[in-house]
């Protein structure tokens, strides 16, 4: 299985998001979670503007994250829904269940997500 690097990097009211409305949390205000695919760390965090991110005060950068799967879209899936949901290739699936979008909207927190071809 191929290591699915990625880099999540917590900012707590440092960068100011078009459009979303603020809800303010106990502990930050904004996550922002980027997933590098197919790239290895090193390269990820020496790209200048990344790792000026993690650079910024009050951010927190976890970098011992690896993926569950292969191809890309369980790891998307388990990143969301907590689990594959049995799901092991890139096809269209409809998932019941309660998810993290599910929660964040309950509780009035905008949300965006930015994936590609997906």
């Amino acid at each position: 299985m191929a290591i699915f690097a990625y880099i999540i990097i917590i900012l707590a009211a440092t960068l100011s998001v078009v459009n979303a409305a603020l809800v303010s949390g106990k502990w930050f205000d904004r996550i922002f979670v980027v997933f590098f695919e197919n790239t290895n760390y090193t390269d990820a965090i020496a790209s200048p503007y990344f790792k000026s991110l993690v650079e910024k005060n009050n951010s927190v950068l976890m970098s011992n994250y690896f993926g569950v799967a292969h191809p890309s879209q369980p790891n998307y899936i388990a990143s969301i829904y907590g689990d594959t949901a049995g799901i092991t290739d890139d096809e269209l699936y409809d998932i019941d269940g309660i998810n993290l979008v599910d929660l964040l909207e309950a509780k009035g927190v905008s949300w965006k997500g930015y994936f590609q071809q997906y």
